[in-house]
């Protein structure tokens, strides 16, 4: 089930992703922020807790393991070099080492958030949902407003099926994300969207993971392909959103140019529905459908064409392209495109009207007549 490598891919990047207190300077429960971790009085556990970190930064574990052991003999109290050791062991995946460190600890420090975060985490990696919940629930008693406690309780209440009860905890966490401008609000909205999802509320879910996506979350693989493929994978909710497709504009039109109408129908779909998208909200063209102009609407792809022909031009023009200009740019794409492919889209009377009128010179002179 992919619910669970999910989930702990969420958890791994929040909750319990301290790898040693020089990577918790920017975090919330850092011991420069916090008066409850005070380091050892020991030197020489000093030097060994900060050995062990060097070793634990550039992916020797097990010799960081060696030296935050070192530091433990020198200090049996230094709950700093218990909570680190149990993520060394985490990473080697020597689970029940990390418990028995996690849990030394708490017994420690009962008061210390981060050993029952990580060890909550633990639990949750190795399907102890139970044991999760109540070391969420203790994390939630020293820190009632962490949103960690309150994500985590959603993931361990999600992988038991215990919906009501993850939704409740998801939104609690998303609320305090948002309200501090927190920059894992992402995380925040993914995880209300999974609550979704798997809850049977896939619009919701949807609506959550797009902001998710807008957020700077990469969503699960299997999510973007249901979710946002095609069209729906552009952001498009606001006029500003618009410019940074300019060049998908021109290379989806390029692209239906030169693909012969009736091949990669999959693909053809999901650009006409992009350009279509884009060019019925972008602020920055006006596409006019004059009836008298455009007599070739039976055959819908020669109209994608002709306003995408426009929108292409007026992209190059930096959108300062009048009536007459804009007109004749659709028109000669549909007329190239229709030569390209009369074959397969059937003969047309009002583009057949148009290519006499090129051959005679006389193109130009009727569409200026018209607009």
């Amino acid at each position: 089930m992919e619910l669970k490598t999910i989930i702990i891919t969420l958890l791994l990047g929040i909750g319990g992703s301290a790898f040693s207190q020089d990577e918790l300077k920017n975090s919330t429960m850092t011991d420069a922020q916090s008066s409850i971790y005070k380091g050892s009085s020991s030197p020489v556990a000093t030097q060994h807790y900060l050995e062990a970190t060097t070793f634990g930064l550039t992916g020797d574990y097990k010799t960081a393991i060696e030296h935050y052991q070192k530091a433990i003999d020198e200090d049996p109290n230094f709950v700093e070099a218990y909570d680190d050791l149990g993520l060394a062991y985490r990473k080697l995946e020597q689970y029940d080492k990390a418990v028995e460190a996690y849990k030394n600890a708490i017994r420690i420090l009962p008061e210390g958030p981060m050993a029952h975060q990580n060890l909550a985490t633990v639990y949750t990696v190795t399907k102890n949902y139970e044991g999760a919940v109540l070391e969420y629930q203790e994390l939630l008693n020293i820190q009632k407003d962490d949103p960690e406690g309150y994500f985590g309780l959603a993931s361990a209440y999600l992988m038991q099926s215990k919906f009501d009860d993850a939704l409740r905890n998801a939104e609690l966490a998303l609320s305090i994300y948002e309200a501090t401008a927190s920059p894992l609000v992402g995380e925040g909205y993914q995880m209300v969207g999974l609550v979704q999802y798997y809850r049977g509320y896939k619009d919701k879910a949807k609506a959550y993971f797009k902001k998710a996506r807008i957020a700077g979350v990469q969503l699960h693989e299997r999510f973007e392909r249901e979710f946002f493929s095609g069209v729906d994978s552009y952001m498009m909710d606001n006029p500003e959103d618009y410019a940074q497709y300019k060049q998908d504009v021109v290379d989806g039109f390029n692209w239906l140019m030169k693909t012969p109408f009736g091949r990669q129908i999959p693909k053809s779909k999901d650009i006409n529905a992009f350009l279509i998208a884009w060019m019925s909200g972008s602020p920055s063209i006006s596409i006019a459908i004059d009836g008298e102009i455009v007599n070739f609407s039976e055959c819908s792809q020669c109209l994608v064409i002709f306003m995408a022909g426009w929108a292409v031009h007026s992209i190059s023009a930096d959108g300062k392209v009048g009536a007459y200009e804009g007109n004749m740019k659709g028109i000669e794409a549909v007329i190239k495109y229709y030569q390209a492919n009369k074959e397969a889209l059937g003969k047309n009377k009002g583009i057949e009207k148009y290519l006499k009128m090129k051959k005679k010179n006389e193109l130009e002179a009727y569409i200026k007549s018209k607009v």
